[in-house]
């Protein structure tokens, strides 16, 4: 029953309460013994709906309600009638809070199914979401009007970024594309994280471009030293370890759902554990600073081995070389930027 129903009924009883209880001057009462009778029934009634509505979450209010109910039925006592009366009050203003609460979660019901005359969205299918913008990073033309500008635009920053090869940097904006649509996909919504990772393992090696997801690794390396860049001994290893529970959880349903858990399947569970708690670090700029510098690395310009400057620890920050001068990295990050916005935009469209 509704607690909107139980206050109406509750006001009912009490009011056959005050009209069974009315005396004349002597202490006879005057309610003629139907009313009487309907009051101590509707009483009874009352108290039993009202303790099967609120036995689960407040044990301690039904029992007295039960306990003064009962007492005030059978002994003429003020202070009994009076705790009895300040027990109903109580569960009175617990029924009006709850009826609020109804109130509003039909408002929200009606409002979803109102909305859902209009939505053109459909339940979200993985591999379709995916596909879509994968099929557009490798084959569109936007990645490559953004190679040409972004070449064009730091060079007239800094001299040093002339020496990028056009195509290179296009190949390593791809990579990056693919590692930000996944970030964009775990800042969105971790629901499917791990499966939309499987998925882009599955995809590019369908497509012979296993290359890609390699170089993803780097880019992915850096957001996981973004992760943990700065940390606490104690936070750190307190990440690490909420970590590994993720993963664990992951790896066991997945062996639940009979997947094979195969090293590209590992690595798609190990590289959704960084990007899922990457939030805080994109929002600071640690994100995209570590993949502008993962990216000058790839691009030769810093002069040594890739991922030099990653690890489990963070960043190696002991002498941080990006081979160009702070404006053009600022304007890089930028390039870098408009990738994830595009992914951001493209799944509030789909998801």
């Amino acid at each position: 029953m509704k607690s909107k129903t139980l206050i109406i009924f509750g006001i009912i009883t009490y009011v056959l309460s005050v009209l069974s209880s009315a005396q004349n001057l002597v202490g006879d009462y005057t309610a003629p013994t139907i009313i009487i009778a309907v009051s101590v029934i509707a009483t009874i009634v009352f108290t039993i709906m009202a303790i099967v509505h609120l036995w689960k979450t407040e044990k301690v209010l039904s029992i007295l309600l039960l306990v003064f109910s009962s007492l005030n039925l059978v002994l003429a006592s003020v202070v009994i009638h009076w705790i009895s009366f300040g027990v109903f009050l109580w569960v009175m203003s617990l029924f009006w809070a709850m009826a609020k609460h109804e109130k509003l979660a039909k408002i929200k019901d009606q409002r979803s199914k109102y909305m859902g005359f209009f939505t053109t969205k459909k339940e979200v299918n993985i591999e379709d979401v995916c596909r879509g913008f994968y099929e557009y990073l490798i084959s569109g033309q936007k990645v490559e009007e953004l190679t040409k500008e972004a070449k064009e635009t730091i060079v007239k920053i800094d001299k040093a970024f002339a020496v990028v090869d056009l195509q290179k940097l296009k190949y390593e904006f791809t990579i990056i594309g693919f590692e930000i649509f996944a970030l964009a996909w775990a800042h969105h919504s971790e629901d499917s994280l791990v499966s939309q990772s499987i998925f882009t393992n599955k995809y590019l090696n369908e497509n012979g471009k296993d290359d890609i997801w390699n170089g993803m690794k780097n880019y992915n390396l850096a957001v996981q030293s973004s992760d943990t860049y700065g940390l606490s001994d104690i936070k750190y290893a307190q990440s690490l370890t909420e970590g590994a529970n993720f993963c664990d959880k992951q790896k066991k349903i997945l062996q639940e759902s009979a997947v094979a858990m195969s090293e590209s399947v590992l690595e798609s569970v190990y590289r959704s554990n960084w990007r899922r708690k990457s939030k805080k670090a994109w929002k600071s700029g640690a994100t995209i600073f570590g993949i502008s510098l993962a990216l000058c690395e790839r691009l030769s310009l810093t002069g040594g081995d890739d991922s030099k400057h990653f690890g489990l620890f963070g960043f190696d920050n002991s002498n941080i070389n990006f081979g160009i001068n702070n404006d053009a990295r600022f304007r890089l990050s930028g390039f870098i930027n408009w990738l994830y916005d595009e992914a951001k935009q493209y799944l509030d469209n789909k998801i």
